[in-house]
């Protein structure tokens, strides 16, 4: 599913709209320097956006964003959660690992975490920052602006289970 914004949040592709939840996230300037209307600018910890009920991986996945960190002051800034409820089946990408601007990912499966792999890439402050995170077969990697960030092979573990997630944000 692919959500390109163009002046409000309606996916042009699949017809399908993500909800504001609150707070304060706004359109911002992209990476382009193109007038606001193709990115979102989060400012709060309290912004969010609901994706639809749906099954988002049932195999091999990719998830690609761009992030422009204008400060690393917390933990929990996260580009993608998507389960059934706090630790149950989520899919994680995180922008920040204890305030360090240091990207990474989790699997769960059911409740229990398959690790935490943290990046040995940081996002640089103040630019545009490419991350990609990619399942191919039992291989989970995470990258930044193109390179290498981690890389873990473990097996089933690591593949996300083929459920309906309806809690994604």
């Amino acid at each position: 599913i692919y959500w390109p914004f163009v002046n409000d949040l309606v996916d042009v592709v699949g017809d399908m709209d993500l909800a504001s939840q609150g707070g304060s996230a706004q359109f911002a300037g992209d990476r382009s320097g193109q007038a606001a209307s193709g990115a979102i600018r989060v400012t709060s910890l309290a912004s969010s956006y609901t994706l639809p009920s749906g099954v988002y991986f049932s195999g091999d996945f990719t998830l690609i964003t761009w992030a422009r960190p204008l400060s690393c002051t917390t933990s929990t800034f996260t580009f993608l959660d998507c389960g059934n409820a706090a630790a149950s089946d989520n899919v994680m990408l995180l922008y920040s690992y204890t305030s360090t601007c240091t990207p990474y990912m989790c699997i769960f499966q059911q409740t229990n975490i398959q690790g935490n792999f943290i990046s040995n890439l940081n996002l640089a402050l103040n630019a545009w920052n490419h991350l990609a995170m990619t399942q191919t077969g039992n291989v989970l990697s995470l990258y930044v602006n193109g390179a290498l960030g981690v890389q873990a092979n473990g097996g089933a573990n690591l593949v996300p289970a083929n459920v309906t997630r309806t809690q994604c944000w």
